[in-house]
């Protein structure tokens, strides 16, 4: 979990620890296998959570408690206790080399999802207390007691969030010597065993909590014995109430039987039928009611007419009104009249009043218009073509034009009469002068030719002057021009001027400043400029006063000793301003601890650094800042510096010093239920998560990696929340400083597959980081799980996984895994037989290296369930436990399928262990099995390829295991617990084996099967094992 401080034992463990060594400091190992020894052994019986903790943290204040906190903070309230969590087991630390040495791991599991864990609501987790007793002794102690060390407690979720936690800290079990130390119920271990065996908890406890789970009435409860004697075992929906119709129609009310309400109900349905089909007024409405007053109750044929109505249809013309008399169709403004309908017409058309027309009569009117109209046109174009033809004798194109010149001659107008011309009559001649024209000349413009004599002075022309006028004033200016004027040539100027006349007004601009010089003899006006070309590469600076200066470029070799804090360069023109950078080579290392720095005379400035808290905190993009001293870089580092007005800030990847591990390529990544202040104070955190960002910063960081800042991520004590799967665009190293959890909700912590984008990587390295996979659903990809297509490296880590009904397939997918001192804890469903996916795998088709793995499968699981599907590569050393002892249920324990893994030293317990090696799936691999211990649960096969020196054990007492044909067993021990229980198949070898039965091969056996150099030993003893399952797999 989250910050913890020290594990404390209490004075009352000292006194039981100094009970249980027998009062000599050493315990001794030969006296605790004596039955007549007075040393006893310590019996853990629980271990607590507490919701409290106490105030006073001191060391000798905590040794002083003999229970755990209560509501005030002391021992005076409320009692803190909570519950008691499942202790799953308890590692020694047996090597005098570690730092442990004289300690136990003890591991504990807390989930808010046991059955028979009765807490509803979410708690704060205080403190955790170890709980012992002698053995022999019914008197219980608090042994070790542990406090949450930050700010806010941790929260245990309600049971409606799923959260499965694992603890685990150290408690002293011995004061100078490693001693022995019983953590079951069921009885005391020896030293021996403790060395041999890992301890687990009560197996009585874990019988209660099987039967508590245990929903099948296993006490025979009957309905009569929980008071419910009287109540039918069916649905609500299923009830069938008798009743008897009620005799009066009456309110129901609450309380009533049912019989009596339905009886109620019944009358009142009755009557409402009744009353529905009752057509007969039941109401009694009356006409008035329903708007109907006025109405009389008469047939609409023998209802009266109003006198208004008879008067009004009295004045209504018949239906029939033929009549000989003339008069009789005529009308007026108040009455219409009557018309006679007739087909005669004629020229004089009868006007007589009420006769008219009728459609034949109107059809032969129209007809004979039509007659006189096309007569009437045909006589007009006789007349016109008359016409035409006469105009176009006299030359007229039609009567048209005629017309159109005709309206052109004024009323009397005479046509080409001339009388005479300037008062001349008869033939006469005009000429230019009759027209007054007689000085003009008969050319055209151009041939114009103008006299003129050159004026006598240099004026401009004027509109309206004459042609000779302007030409004489033209001719004057181009006499008066001289040659420069058409050469250009300064050679042709005369009276050349022989110096420089002051200009009168003159404005100089440089830099976009201008200034002004109005030619006065005695003004002066000063310019800056260098005094020189300068040296190649060197910036132009100012002074301050006077001209410009040439500075060599802000570096510089620092020589001052490594001792001396007092740091000094020269840089030629060099000047102190603020914001002004400078890199500095140093020729030596450092050891002063608060160093200064003088450029050329400027004064010695601190030089510092200000290393960020976060990049991302919570409450800004920036995070805060923390100003440190720059105290450590080595000989020959460079550094680049800038001046804040106050110190020289190291600034750059160059200027972070060794604690802040940036020249260590690695990010760090903290969280705030940590709290800034309980980190080393030398512990820079780039990245801060609050448990609801988590994943978003986690992957901020990778990205940040991966643009080439880091190749290593550190997570720093804490617990971590995963919702999504994670993206790689570079190969990342995880690494977990302590006490780091990663929850997964999330399918799956990283995504690589054919989906992602282009440069996503597929690298990734966990060391010394607890992995908990939470997510109970299948990925939406073949149902593959938490790793898939990747190349991975665990080390020192803990990978939890709790599978479902018709969960996760398999837990590595298509990937190359390596494992060195690794746990994998895979808690199987209790249900799930016949779903789509009832197997478990936890390699599938991959490739891997295992050192020191352990794999534990928990749970009484009823599905098959196994390690290797399809795989290859090596394992060495560590254990499987793949038990399936629930022989009721179906499934099956496989250790391997298809997969050609090599074992050494390895342990193994199973209901089925088949090595993989002469078929196509193994691709040439030719595995070995060598100094491992197999024990085959059930009666299930084993197979290999080759064994030697394994200890294997057939466990079942009824069931026949069977070794397959072709497989090769030398140098081994064979232990069966009854005779004929070994079946050997066609040429299956046993070579220089021991086997403790005569007749151990079974009747099943091929007589090709060959036993050479194999002896019986009857007084063989059972091998020993590990014990690394516990009552939950029995």
């Amino acid at each position: 979990m989250s910050t913890w401080g020290k594990v404390i034992l209490t004075k009352q463990g000292e006194a039981l620890l100094n009970q249980c060594l027998g009062m000599s400091g050493h315990y001794n190992l030969n006296q605790s296998n004596d039955p007549d020894s007075d040393t006893k052994g310590i019996v853990i019986t629980r271990v607590s959570t507490g919701r409290y903790r106490y105030t006073n943290t001191s060391v000798e204040y905590l040794k002083e408690r003999t229970d755990l906190a209560t509501s005030d903070g002391a021992t005076g309230g409320t009692s803190g206790f909570v519950e008691n969590l499942n202790i799953t087991g308890l590692k020694p630390i047996t090597s005098s080399n570690s730092d442990q040495y004289g300690q136990a791991l003890i591991q504990v599991q807390l989930d808010n999802q046991r059955e028979d864990r009765n807490i509803k609501e979410e708690y704060p987790l205080g403190q955790l207390g170890v709980f012992a007793r002698l053995e022999g002794s019914t008197e219980e102690i608090l042994f070790t007691i542990v406090q949450y060390a930050g700010d806010t407690l941790s929260v245990i979720p309600a049971p409606v969030t799923p959260t499965l936690l694992n603890f685990g800290f150290y408690i002293a079990i011995a004061t100078t010597e490693t001693i022995s130390i019983e953590m079951e119920f069921a009885g005391i271990v020896t030293a021996k065993q403790f060395d041999d065996y890992k301890l687990v908890t009560d197996e009585t406890l874990n019988t209660l909590n099987e039967h508590t789970k245990n929903t099948e009435n296993p006490h025979k409860v009957t309905a009569q014995q929980v008071g419910l004697g009287n109540v039918p075992n069916v649905t609500t929906d299923n009830q069938t109430p008798t009743f008897t119709q009620s005799s009066t129609l009456s309110e129901i009310n609450s309380g009533e039987k049912l019989s009596t309400l339905f009886g109620k109900i019944k009358k009142a349905i009755v009557d409402l039928i009744s009353h529905l089909a009752n057509t007969s007024n039941p109401h009694s409405v009356t006409k008035s009611q329903v708007g109907l007053g006025n109405v009389d109750d008469t047939s609409d044929a023998d209802k009266p007419i109003s006198t208004a109505t008879k008067t009004a249809l009295d004045g209504k013309a018949p239906k029939t009104h033929a009549s000989s008399s003339e008069d009789y169709g005529i009308g007026d403004r108040e009455v219409y009249g009557h018309l006679k309908l007739f087909n005669g017409i004629n020229s004089t058309a009868d006007t007589r009043s009420g006769f008219a027309a009728t459609p034949n009569a109107v059809k032969t009117a129209y007809e004979k218009a039509v007659e006189g109209v096309n007569a009437a046109e045909k006589a007009q174009e006789t007349a016109n073509s008359k016409l035409d033809k006469g105009f176009i004798s006299n030359g007229y194109t039609g009567i048209d034009e005629v017309t159109a010149r005709l309206n052109g001659i004024e009323e009397g107008a005479e046509v080409n009469k001339v009388t005479s011309v300037q008062g001349r009559t008869g033939d006469v001649t005009v000429t230019k002068a009759d027209i007054d024209l007689w000085n003009v000349p008969n050319v055209t413009t151009n041939n114009q030719t103008p006299t003129f004599t050159a004026a006598s002075s240099r004026t401009n022309i004027n509109s309206g002057e004459t042609l000779a006028t302007i030409f004489g004033k033209i001719k004057k200016f181009f006499a008066d021009l001289k040659t420069v004027a058409f050469t250009g040539s300064y050679t042709d100027l005369s009276n050349k001027p022989t110096s420089m006349q002051n200009p009168y007004y003159l404005t100089l601009t440089m830099n976009s400043s201008g200034t002004t010089y109005n030619g006065g003899a005695s003004a002066s006006f000063a310019w800056y400029a260098p005094t020189s070309g300068g040296t190649a590469g060197y910036d132009l600076i100012s002074n301050g006063s006077g001209a410009p200066v040439w500075r060599r470029p802000l570096y510089a070799t620092c020589t001052t000793s490594n001792a001396s804090s007092a740091k000094t360069v020269n840089i030629v023109n060099f000047k102190l301003i603020t914001g002004v950078r400078v890199f500095i080579k140093f020729n030596n290392a450092n050891s002063a601890n608060t160093p200064t720095l003088n450029i050329s005379d400027t004064g010695a400035k601190s030089m510092v650094t200000f290393l960020p808290n976060s990049f991302y905190n919570v409450s800004s993009p920036s995070g805060t800042t923390t100003q440190k001293a720059v105290n450590t870089w080595c000989a020959g580092d460079i550094l680049e510096f800038v001046y804040d007005g106050t110190n020289w800030v190291c600034v750059g990847t160059s200027g972070y010093p060794q604690y802040s591990h940036r020249n260590n390529s690695y990010i760090t990544i903290g969280t705030t239920e940590m709290g800034e202040v309980t980190y080393p104070n030398d512990t820079i955190c780039d990245f801060l998560c609050d448990g609801t960002n988590d994943t978003t910063i986690i992957q901020r960081a990778i990205n940040l990696a991966s643009q080439g800042a880091s190749t290593k991520i550190r997570f720093l004590d804490g617990d971590y929340t995963i919702n999504s799967e994670l993206t790689l665009f570079s190969s990342i190293a995880f690494e977990g400083t302590g006490n780091v959890f990663l929850f997964v909700t999330s399918q799956g912590l990283l995504r690589y597959d054919n989906a992602s984008p282009t440069g996503v990587s597929n690298k990734a390295t966990f060391k010394d980081i607890n992995i908990s996979f939470i997510s109970t659903n299948n990925d939406n990809e073949d149902m593959v799980g938490a790793f898939e297509n990747f190349e991975l490296t665990f080390e020192n880590c803990i990978i939890s996984k709790r599978t479902t009904y018709q969960s996760i397939w398999r837990l590595f997918f298509n990937c190359k895994v390596k494992m060195i001192n690794t746990d994998v804890n895979i808690t199987m469903p209790t249900s799930g037989w016949g779903a789509t996916l009832d197997c478990f795998w936890v390699f599938g088709e991959s490739t891997v290296e295992l050192l020191n793995t352990h794999i534990w499968f928990t749970g009484k699981n009823p599905v098959n369930n196994g390690v290797f599907y399809d795989s290859k590569g090596t394992m060495t050393g560590g254990w499987i436990t793949n038990t399936k002892k629930d022989t009721n249920n179906h499934g099956v324990s496989y250790i391997l399928y298809a997969s050609p893994i090599t074992f050494l030293g390895t342990q193994i317990r199973c209901r089925e262990f088949a090595q993989d090696w002469n078929t196509s799936s193994s691709d040439r691999y030719r595995p070995s099995l060598d100094s491992c211990k197999i024990e085959i649960l059930d009666g299930g096969i084993f197979a290999c390829s080759h064994a030697s020196h394994i200890d294997l054990v057939l466990s079942s007492s009824s069931k026949t295991s069977v070794i397959p044909a072709c497989a090769l067993i030398s140098n081994s021990k064979l232990f069966i617990t009854f005779d004929h229980q070994l079946e050997l198949r066609d040429y299956a070898f046993l070579e220089a084996c021991y086997v403790n039965r005569v007749n151990y091969k079974g009747s099943g056996s091929s007589s090709s099967a060959k036993t050479i150099d194999t002896s019986t030993v009857t007084s063989m003893v059972k091998p020993e094992f590990i014990n690394t399952e516990g009552t939950n797999n029995e």
